[in-house]
């Protein structure tokens, strides 16, 4: 299937809807504003994608991919949840761009996978689910924990050699290296964590892609990705 593009009916705007993530031997979803396709990649592998856009028409907002860990539900398009077995924290589908108070709403009033019990994580809980970044795990050298540093200086912290780090590891480029999850969304992702900052209206959130990992602050009324848990 060639790609499709979507015309809105808007004067003077087209949106072309199709998604980067996939090689060109591999088929686009259809797909329209809020609209999730459940398809598999030349692997065989279940995925989801979400094709939407927000009324500022910005770019990077117009498309949202996901990698189902637990496969894809064909009634609704979305990644069914995934239940650590680590941790017994089970995570939602990937949500579209919110601002913080809108993301923990979102949470509060999900109904997926049969459950309604969701909440936004905290930063603690996101750290659950690293992998192969040591200083970002539960027990890592990164000071950031809900409630015990939560200051923007957090994000920083000295190895056995004075060194200065922040709260970040990007060494590779493997798909699923640092998350359980396997995102694959190049995005910031919203905690439930405040930040200390100078403005207090901040917040932290968690950041995966396949060759990074990071946590750093945003303020509340910025727009980030977020999963919610239970």
């Amino acid at each position: 299937m060639k790609k499709i593009l979507l015309f809105f009916a808007l004067p003077f705007f087209m949106i072309s809807c199709f998604s980067e993530a996939f090689s060109g031997e591999e088929e686009d979803a259809q797909c329209g504003d809020g609209t999730f396709v459940c398809r598999q990649d030349a692997d065989g592998r279940t995925d989801s994608y979400l094709c939407h856009y927000d009324e500022d028409f910005e770019r990077e907002n117009l498309n949202l991919f996901e990698k189902c860990k637990e496969g894809c539900n064909s009634s609704t398009g979305k990644c069914r949840p995934w239940k650590d077995p680590d941790t017994n924290i089970t995570w939602s589908s990937v949500a579209d761009k919110r601002t913080y108070e809108e993301a923990i709403e979102y949470c509060e009033n999900l109904e997926e996978g049969g459950y309604s019990d969701w909440t936004l994580p905290t930063i603690n809980v996101w750290r659950t689910i690293v992998k192969n970044c040591p200083e970002l795990e539960p027990d890592g050298e990164c000071p950031v924990r809900d409630p015990d540093c939560l200051d923007f200086n957090c994000k920083f912290f000295y190895d056995g050699q004075g060194k200065s780090h922040d709260c970040r590891c990007k060494t590779k480029n493997e798909e699923d290296y640092y998350s359980k999850l396997g995102d694959s969304i190049n995005e910031y992702l919203w905690s439930s964590s405040p930040a200390s900052m100078i403005d207090e209206s901040s917040a932290w959130r968690f950041f995966n892609y396949k060759n990074s990992v990071s946590i750093y602050p945003a303020l509340q009324d910025s727009k980030q990705n977020l999963r919610c848990v239970r």
